[in-house]
């Protein structure tokens, strides 16, 4: 009788583990679609706005939006805990949209998008020094696989070379990769709110010096409506809701789960272009596209069979 309860119990727990999982897969899934609007939808707001001044009015709103909804209960929450168990966590996702939107000024657009899905390849790799964790070689066949079909996906056959635009990118992807790892770690000792705050403030202070540095002779009068539309669509879906689901989705599943997940973007991407800029795939982006999708299954199958649960409580994914 007593084994059957705790049989029972195990079972309960597996199964609550397991539900987590699939749910903070689909976080991470929607945050690939809001992201994927974002992007088209980006180029709108560039037509009368640049790239630095749109980061600091677009973080500067999800700051405030965020700062009234949980900007009390972070202040509490962020006491006694030392600085530098968040400040990573910020700097590298504020490092990330600078250097990734200095980039896209110096190179095309379908080499940044495939450059930026490099995480699914150094995020495991990035995890290893930050947060201690040994690379599992198993994951290394669907995470190139992964990598290919990105490849195809963004670029086709049109080849793919790299010049000082694309070496900034790289950097960028640098930062992404770390900054899912750093953000893992910060959320040993913080909740989910507390460091998407963080991130949302470190990111628009840059931003702000950035565009002062950078971009000091741009005129914000001459914003058209269509792209403060944009701002706001960015600031609270992209920026405040993007990020919580990422961080959300980091307490449960780790950051190369997570940066293999997100390898889908540019999907997502790829359809919000051709519904909002008539952009069409390719042999080659379907190739690339049916590849992701092949990858990402084989791997949530493999890192499902893979997984342990032990009776003291869930484990994480990968």
């Amino acid at each position: 009788m007593y084994e059957r309860c705790i049989d029972r119990e195990v079972a309960v727990t597996r199964s609550a583990a397991h539900n987590d999982q699939a749910l903070s897969v689909s976080f991470i899934l929607l945050q690939s679609v809001i992201y994927g609007f974002g992007n088209p939808l980006t180029k709108i707001a560039y037509e009368s706005i640049t790239p630095l001044w749109c980061l600091t009015l677009r973080f500067s709103l999800a700051f405030v939006l965020f700062a009234v909804l949980f900007g009390k209960n972070v202040c509490l929450r962020l006491r006694g805990v030392m600085v530098m168990s968040y400040l990573p966590a910020g700097v590298s996702v504020a490092l990330v949209f600078i250097l990734n939107n200095i980039a896209l000024g110096m190179t095309s657009a379908t080499n940044v998008g495939f450059i930026m899905s490099l995480p699914v390849v150094i995020a495991p790799i990035m995890a290893v020094p930050i947060l201690k964790r040994r690379y599992d070689i198993r994951h290394l066949p669907a995470q190139l696989g992964s990598l290919a079909g990105i490849y195809l996906l963004c670029c086709g056959g049109n080849g793919f070379q790299l010049n000082t635009g694309d070496l900034i990118a790289l950097l960028s992807t640098v930062c992404w990769a770390a900054s899912l790892a750093y953000s893992e770690r910060s959320l040993t000792n913080i909740d989910a709110a507390s460091i998407t705050l963080v991130q949302i403030t470190i990111t628009a202070l840059l931003s702000f010096a950035g565009a002062l540095l950078f971009e000091r002779n741009t005129s914000l009068a001459i914003v058209q409506p269509a792209a403060w539309a944009v701002i706001i669509y960015l600031a609270v879906t992209c920026s405040c809701l993007g990020f919580m689901l990422q961080n959300l989705a980091l307490r449960r599943l780790s950051a190369a789960a997570v940066a293999l997940l997100q390898a889908t973007q540019p999907i997502m991407t790829t359809a919000a272009s051709w519904l909002l800029l008539g952009e069409r795939l390719d042999f080659y982006g379907m190739a690339g596209a049916a590849m992701i999708i092949i990858c990402i299954a084989a791997e949530a199958f493999t890192a499902n069979k893979a997984a342990k649960i032990p009776d003291s409580g869930p484990s994480k994914i990968f």
